[in-house]
């Protein structure tokens, strides 16, 4: 028996080393096209086979992203955050949670639900504020009403809340932006401003023609706008967490993005697809940025 507990100790530390017990998780996004079209929108967003990457992109950037380590990177699946369905739905409410909580680092400290952050992805799920579906997710419009609402309600007041992108959004919040690009996103986070990333899940059904199949929300936590460079704090089970994801995007030279819902197609140029180090759901998917909330409180 006193050889047990040594035993043990290296038993763990093995374990560790391999990363845990490994598994899989259904991952939702936004699938609705519009607040209209929420109770009847079909569900495709599920992650059926093992996620793909370009590169690695756990990369520790504390030095070049000051932001990253005092900004959490919570994984919606995590048993800790209790969300239904294994949180699959919930990457706008985890998204919006890593961000808020970093507001509250820079003096807004009521931004963090009274509940604590761990019940703070469930807390802004509520229909008061994200009105996130259990299976179909967050939709923009609805995530950009319920940050105002959230933040008046903790008592501080919206400075700036502007989205840029191709779906449904509040007419009085809009940036007039179709294609979120490099300068939209750095001016977004200048002076303790926040930025959401939505990325379309696109597959290439033909050259140059991109259908959107699915969404998803991340943290945008810095940006390198020379060389287009982002760092972000990705949700997803599949990426990395307590690490950035580095991410270079590029823009999409030529093609057609078909939007949802029958609402036609936008020229692909001008697009920032998420390449080298996004985490995809699988290697047939292209991860294209058709949405960003930037956000700034005082």
């Amino acid at each position: 028996m006193p050889r047990l507990v040594p035993a043990l100790a290296l038993l763990a530390l093995l374990l560790a080393a391999l990363g845990g017990p490994l598994g899989t998780t259904t991952v939702h996004g936004d699938t609705a096209v519009s607040t209209e079209a929420a109770a009847s929108a079909p569900d495709p967003e599920v992650t059926r086979s093992e996620p793909h990457r370009d590169e690695p992109a756990a990369v520790r950037v504390a030095g070049a992203c000051p932001r990253c380590a005092a900004t959490p990177d919570l994984t919606q699946s995590s048993p800790a955050l209790g969300l239904p369905h294994e949180g699959g739905s919930y990457c706008g409410a985890v998204a919006a949670t890593n961000a808020l909580a970093w507001l509250g680092t820079r003096g807004f400290t009521q931004l963090t639900s009274p509940r604590g952050l761990l019940a703070m992805p469930e807390h802004l799920g509520w229909k008061r504020y994200l009105r996130t579906h259990p299976r179909r997710g967050t939709l923009p419009f609805d995530l950009v009403r319920g940050l105002e609402h959230w933040v008046v309600d903790r008592g501080y007041a919206v400075e700036t809340l502007r989205y840029a992108g191709v779906r449904d959004h509040p007419a009085r919040h809009s940036a007039g932006l179709l294609r979120p690009d490099l300068a939209f996103l750095a001016a977004g986070l200048e002076r303790d401003g926040v930025v959401l990333l939505h990325v379309g899940w696109y597959e290439e059904a033909r050259p140059g023609r991109f259908a959107r199949v699915g969404g998803h929300w991340m943290t945008l936590v810095g940006l390198e706008e020379a060389t287009g460079t982002l760092w972000v704090h990705d949700p997803a089970p599949y990426a990395s967490e307590g690490a950035a994801e580095r991410i270079v995007v590029r823009e999409l030279p030529r093609g057609r993005v078909l939007r949802p819902a029958g609402l036609g197609h936008l020229d692909a140029r001008g697009f920032l697809e998420l390449a080298d180090g996004m985490a995809l759901r699988n290697g047939r998917e292209r991860a294209i940025l058709d949405g960003a909330v930037a956000l700034r409180v005082r």
